[in-house]
């Protein structure tokens, strides 16, 4: 070949390799030319793949939305919480070639300039004007199918005229508050599902190398404390490699530095810094209205809110959703996430804490004792604990504590005992003491009468004799103290004025005459206690009355008086919306049943323990199986009692109904040669320390064999032979009438 003919072909290649990989091949950015050396190949660092870092759970339908909407939208903006993964998403569906700009730490124009030039590091930038500028880019990005701008809350009002420029391109914008334009698509990111943030956790615990298996619902109970954040969950998951969840969820409670950090700058690093970085954005009103509303336990209105900051908050509420830090329950409802809440509370103003006090306090004296009282309790639970935890005055601290045992019917009698106990650790006054023992007393009777006699032995002196008689006589009605003077009872009534205080303790006395055989005397304390609670609105305690008056009348002989007493104190129950007042009336409605139809009651009592165990209610629906076992004893169906007591678990009921069905099972096992004596005279002491009013009705149902007869006589002599006979009196009667 001649020395002067130039081949073209390595300048051809050159060309064709551009059309290929370049955006612009006129204006290259990776395959350069230098003149009198060639070309220069630069793989600068690409801008972040669609490629996801970790699978994505539970956000289909977020996907979908986001696919469909490009029909009708160039502009999309994930809008969310710091945490919740719109990052995450925004790869999810983004195809081969998106332009990815992360501008988490632009907070100008310069920081602007300089996440594209992270993206286009060859692009010349920062000489011309921005219009320039802006050109210049979105002729680099024209071809792109997508543009993400990622994190891109700290610059929206600079990226707006970047998005004008970019002509007819898709752009995905991720934020924590809207861009607020016309043409704009908005996407609420909301946290995951419950099961999809288990799904990720154990993902995440797995990386980690975890490998034992994790409870499902100690793991509900984490990702749900964590309010199912995403990143909240990928930073607490490699802990339960080292901690049981149990021991992981005590240490999250309700405390943020719970949750590692990771080292670096980036605001993601942890679930701190991204709550700083959406705080340090509040305005100064923003942040003490937001500090005010993190008092809130739970869900709040806008009146709730301005009742704590005494001034007008609708604005400062619409600003704190539109930056994603209040959620919107419901138009006109709100609440926070647990996260964020924790957070607020570290900033919250004292004098907002003392407002949050009484508005509490005042919320559950609106309550009353209606049909609403249960419904409203509940919805104010979470507030009457953080009283109890974190307020000072005692009395405020005794009221919310009332209050929360009060709400807490359906967590059962620990979760009432606990309360309580909670508060007695921060009270001091002897009144406070007082108060606060006297109740946790009138539980203890229902589980352990002997405690109950305790705690009232270790109460300091008070003001509060009428109640402190009324538990005395719970205790005396199981045998556990002295004799009651009704006498001073009676007059301890005349002198009461609170109607709510004298148609509780109208029903205490009807139960003691009830239990003394005197169910005349009984009757007229029952009915004087239905006329007080119609008086002071107490729902609950009407239906209690009812129930009085039923169990008078089977003393009385009078079943059918007794049966629609009882269908009153059941309706009026169902009205009231109180758990506890509805199972107590179901129970005595089928008890009162099996003196007619014994088949009747064993359908009530089954019936009411399958809805009971389709609720998750095991405690419950333990006692009414124990119930209708006895039902088919009495029924003469000895074999079926036995399978019902076999199939019980005894470790979900109180100790003296565990007492009282231990020892029928032991009864019904002897009568078929399947246990000893030595255990049924084991089961009989344990009942006896439980109740004698319970020993005694079994005794009268039950024929016991003759090696228990010495057993049960040291059982019963410290009772002495009155109360004995008595005991036997009344429970044989009963059985008479339920057999005739």
């Amino acid at each position: 070949m001649a020395a002067n003919v130039v081949s073209d072909a390595v300048p051809a290649t050159i060309r064709r390799l551009r059309r290929r990989i370049e955006r612009d091949p006129t204006n290259p950015d990776s395959l350069l030319t230098e003149y009198g050396r060639g070309w220069r190949l630069i793989l600068a660092k690409p801008s972040p793949e669609s490629t996801p870092t970790r699978p994505l759970f539970g956000r289909k339908l977020e996907i979908e939305a986001i696919h469909s909407r490009w029909r009708d939208t160039r502009l999309q903006t994930l809008v969310g919480p710091g945490g919740v993964g719109k990052t995450a998403l925004a790869h999810v569906v983004s195809p081969r070639g998106t332009v990815f700009i992360d501008l988490s730490s632009a907070y100008d124009e310069s920081g602007v300039l300089q996440a594209i030039r992270a993206v286009f590091p060859r692009l010349h930038l920062g000489t011309e004007d921005k219009e320039s500028l802006r050109t210049l880019v979105a002729r680099r990005m024209q071809g792109a199918p997508l543009v993400v701008f990622d994190n891109a809350d700290t610059a929206i009002d600079i990226i707006l005229p970047w998005i004008q420029a970019l002509g007819d391109l898709n752009i995905l914008v991720t934020s924590r508050i809207p861009m607020g334009t016309a043409e704009e698509y908005i996407l609420q990111v909301a946290s995951l599902n419950p099961s999809a943030a288990m799904a990720l956790f154990r993902h995440r615990y797995q990386q980690a190398g975890g490998t034992a298996p994790l409870d499902e619902s100690a793991l509900l109970a984490v990702v749900q404390s964590i309010d199912c954040l995403p990143l909240a969950l990928e930073l607490v998951a490699p802990r339960a490699v080292i901690l049981s969840l149990d021991d992981l969820m005590r240490d999250l409670h309700a405390r943020i530095d719970a949750i590692p950090t990771l080292a670096g700058t980036h605001r993601h690093r942890g679930i701190r810094p991204c709550l700083q970085s959406s705080w340090d954005r509040l305005t100064p009103e923003l942040g003490l209205t937001m500090g005010a509303i993190s008092l809130f336990s739970a869900e709040f209105e806008l009146a709730d809110a301005e009742a704590l900051t005494g001034h007008s908050c609708l604005e400062s509420i619409e600003q704190l959703v539109r930056q994603s830090m209040v959620n919107i329950v419901r138009p006109g409802r709100f609440r926070l996430l647990a996260l964020v809440r924790a957070y607020g509370l570290e900033q919250a103003e004292e004098h907002y804490r003392a407002a949050h006090t009484q508005w509490v306090l005042g919320r559950l004296r609106q309550l009353g004792f209606g049909r609403t009282r249960s419904a409203g309790l509940n919805a104010l639970l979470p507030d009457l604990l953080a009283c109890v935890t974190h307020e000072t005055d005692e009395q405020a601290i005794v009221e919310a504590a009332l209050g929360a045992r009060d709400a807490d019917w359906l967590a059962g009698i620990n979760a009432r005992s606990t309360v309580l106990r909670d508060a007695l650790k921060r009270v001091q006054l002897p009144s406070s003491i007082a108060r606060l023992t006297l109740q946790l007393a009138y539980d203890a009777t229902l589980y352990d009468p002997r405690y109950s006699i305790e705690l009232l032995e270790s109460c300091p002196e008070h003001s509060y004799s009428l109640l402190e008689l009324e538990i005395r006589s719970r205790g005396c009605i199981l045998g556990f103290s002295g004799p009651v003077d009704v006498d001073h009872w009676r007059r301890c009534i005349e002198e009461e004025s609170d109607l709510q205080s004298k148609a509780r303790t109208l029903n205490q006395l009807a139960c003691h005459l009830r239990s003394s055989l005197d169910y005349e005397g009984a009757y007229s304390a029952a009915v004087r206690a239905l006329e007080a609670t119609r008086k002071s609105g107490n729902i609950a305690e009407e239906a209690y009355a009812l129930q009085q008056l039923a169990s008078a009348c089977v003393g009385l002989g009078e079943i059918d008086r007794a049966i629609s007493f009882s269908r009153r104190s059941l309706e009026t129950a169902r009205n009231s919306g109180f758990y506890a007042t509805i199972i107590q009336s179901e129970s005595q409605f089928a008890t009162i049943c099996a003196a007619l139809d014994r088949d009747l009651a064993d359908e009530i009592f089954g019936d009411v323990a399958r809805k009971l165990m389709a609720q998750g209610l095991l405690q419950p629906a333990a006692h009414f199986t124990g119930n209708r076992g006895v039902n088919a004893w009495l029924n003469g169906d000895k074999e079926r009692c036995l399978t019902l007591l076999d199939r019980l678990d005894f470790q979900l009921l109180q100790p003296s109904t565990r007492s009282y069905f231990g020892a029928f099972r032991e009864v019904a096992r002897h009568e078929f040669e399947l246990t000893d004596g030595a255990r049924l005279r084991q089961s009989l002491s344990d009942l006896a320390r439980t109740g004698r009013p319970a020993l005694a009705e079994l005794l009268a149902i039950c024929t016991l064999p003759e090696d228990t007869h010495r057993t049960v006589d040291e059982i019963l002599a410290p009772f002495g032979d009155a109360t004995l006979r008595a005991d036997l009196t009344s429970a044989r009667e009963i059985a008479r009438k339920a057999a005739e």
